[in-house]
């Protein structure tokens, strides 16, 4: 994974919950976090919590979106009826 630099984080346990102390570089501004283990690597993701409705929304609104994207022929996908667990023909 070329770019990505990994850094330690100390666990440490207080009473029942556990601390995860993060090291000066990648501290965070926020009090609060979303916090998930994905499924399949097991990794633990934090995730900054969204700001308030309001100015989740203004963001939203704010955002750049193409007056073609997702258009009703990129919506028209039509039908498939290939079987994804069929055998490949040779």
């Amino acid at each position: 994974m070329a770019g990505i630099m990994y850094l330690k984080a100390q666990l440490q346990f207080d009473g029942a919950v556990q601390v995860i102390r993060l090291p000066a570089g990648i501290r965070l501004e926020q009090r609060e976090l979303y916090v998930r283990r994905d499924s399949l690597s097991g990794d633990l993701i934090l995730s900054s919590r969204p700001m308030s409705w309001e100015e989740f929304f203004q963001e939203d609104a704010r955002a750049y979106v193409p007056q073609d994207f997702m258009s009703a022929e990129d919506r028209a996908q039509g039908t498939h009826n290939h079987d994804p667990f069929a055998d490949e023909p040779a």
